[in-house]
């Protein structure tokens, strides 16, 4: 599960199809997507865009939330609702369903500043592994590609 600040740098360093080496499933929540494709202005969005289009739904879920429903629900009433912190929110109640479930291990890739700040979803499983778009590229990614040799 990732965030939209990520998409964008794995977009500008065209590394998007990167979040498939590990072979799980890429999961984005809805609230994500919309952040994305509300303002294409921003450097990586419309390649994001044109990602999230075109990528194998096997591999790549938008998951649903009642996040962004009750976001939708407000911005019907108020046009001038803000996002702030639903982006996490949504990321946590997907997380949530999938330890529950205890389907397969997860991947929660913050941008390189938030990643310290990520105590919102504390404590986690050992199933849950937390990184930062460079620890993920440079560590999980380049090991993948062989780039850098397996311990």
């Amino acid at each position: 599960m990732t965030h939209s600040e990520v998409l964008y740098t794995l977009a500008t360093v065209n590394a998007l199809d990167s979040m498939f080496l590990l072979e799980l499933p890429v999961i984005i929540p809805d609230m994500v997507r919309y952040k994305v494709i509300q303002d294409l202005s921003k450097p990586g969005a419309e390649q994001v865009a044109e990602w999230l289009r075109e990528s194998d739904s096997r591999r790549l879920i938008i998951g649903s939330t009642e996040v962004y429903e009750e976001f939708l629900l407000l911005r019907s009433l108020n046009s001038q609702i803000k996002i702030k912190n639903r982006e996490e929110q949504s990321a946590a109640e997907i997380l949530s369903r999938n330890v529950e479930r205890n389907e397969f291990g997860t991947v929660l890739i913050f941008e390189d500043s938030a990643v310290r700040n990520s105590n919102f979803l504390t404590p986690l499983p050992e199933s849950v592994v937390i990184t930062s778009t460079s620890e993920f590229l440079f560590g999980v990614g380049a090991k993948a590609k062989g780039l850098i040799p397996k311990l």
